[in-house]
């Protein structure tokens, strides 16, 4: 299990009504399904093909019996099967299946551990990088959201299973809470990495938008979705 670590994407299969809901009204469900299914192509594929090969990838999928439509879904990204390995997401509510997803793949899969969501399909790969290299170094790496949550956390390889606990998720102080448990565990250095700004709520889009009209190849499918359809 050598290796400088491993990228756990969280992700939700892009049935319309299920995902991202926050953006509707402002678009229609299956727009919002269709942009949740194009930021996860996008974003994997970008991993797949260009994030240091040295970084283990797994999709840490939901809902648990969707592994078959997920393969289906990604055959459209061919170099997806050769660096994501699978594991379902579960447990109740966030916290518990983040902690339920580290126990499952530290089993299988060297540390450190980067998890990211499917939100921000233009993160840039340097933050997933960065968060790499600094939790080889026992300091935790977070790339704050801007409206209080993260988008990207990376946790030393030995970091306690109780890493996830005593968090408001949600809200305006997710990223805050979660500095404060990494410390209550023992790790006593976090670095920031540059705030992001995923898409969570309808004001969100507009500022993907921009970025993309700016340098569509980043994310072409988001785009594509964006001229067509937002």
């Amino acid at each position: 299990m050598s290796g400088n670590g491993t990228l756990i994407l969280f992700a939700k299969y892009p049935t319309p009504g299920k995902v991202k809901t926050r953006l509707i009204p402002a678009v229609n469900a299956e727009t919002a399904a269709l942009l949740a299914e194009s930021f996860l192509l996008d974003l994997t594929e970008r991993i797949a093909r260009n994030l240091n090969p040295h970084i283990r990838c797994v999709l840490c999928f939901d809902p648990p019996d969707a592994k078959a439509a997920f393969c289906e879904l990604l055959a459209n990204v061919p170099a997806f099967a050769e660096r994501f390995d699978f594991v379902a997401q579960r447990g109740e509510g966030l916290g518990q299946r983040l902690t339920n997803a580290l126990a499952d793949v530290r089993q299988t899969h060297s540390g450190p551990f980067i998890f990211i969501g499917a939100d921000a399909p233009d993160l840039p790969l340097h933050e997933i990088e960065s968060g790499a290299h600094h939790a080889q170094n026992r300091t935790a790496y977070l790339t704050p959201a801007h409206d209080g949550g993260y988008v990207l956390l990376a946790l030393p390889h030995d970091v306690l299973d109780t890493v996830f606990d005593n968090i408001a998720w949600s809200t305006v102080t997710t990223a805050n809470d979660q500095i404060v448990q990494l410390k209550r565990c023992g790790i006593t250095t976090v670095s920031l990495g540059q705030t992001w700004r995923d898409v969570d709520d309808p004001d969100d889009l507009k500022y993907l938008e921009d970025r993309l009209n700016a340098d569509s190849s980043i994310a072409i499918r988001t785009h594509i979705v964006f001229k067509a359809c937002v």
